[in-house]
């Protein structure tokens, strides 16, 4: 069974996200708005399920300390902002993909599941 973390600011984007998700198959192994819990999560996960606006740290500095942290888990960033500006910064950080929202349940299971069937790419250490 595969497994994904979401990592959410928002109760109904939680419960579209976690029904979506457990329609497929799927094991929601947290839903949180705690970076911090869900970083700990992360290493147990095949994909992490991100928005950027959350309260404690921005979207970007999540990826950033999971990518710091060399945690194999996919991304899939979810976001408001504009789809250029989105893509070119949430890369920068180190996601894997980037949809912009509103975001269709069958948009998101085709990205996530072709995410978790790449392989881990290796993250190179200087």
């Amino acid at each position: 069974m595969k497994r994904v973390v979401l990592l959410e600011d928002g109760e109904k984007n939680f419960r579209v996200y976690e029904e979506i998700f457990a329609r497929e198959g799927w094991e929601v192994v947290l839903r949180t708005d705690s970076p911090a819990r869900a970083l700990a999560a992360a290493a147990r996960a095949d994909l992490l399920v991100l928005g950027l606006m959350l309260r404690e740290l921005n979207g970007i500095e999540v990826i950033g300390r999971i990518r710091e942290a060399g945690l194999p888990v996919k991304i899939l960033v979810l976001s408001g902002l504009s789809a250029q500006d989105c893509i070119v910064r949430t890369a920068a950080a180190g996601a894997d993909h980037v949809l912009c929202k509103p975001v269709f349940p069958p948009m998101l299971m085709r990205a996530a599941e072709q995410l978790v069937s790449q392989p881990v790419r290796r993250l190179l250490r200087g």
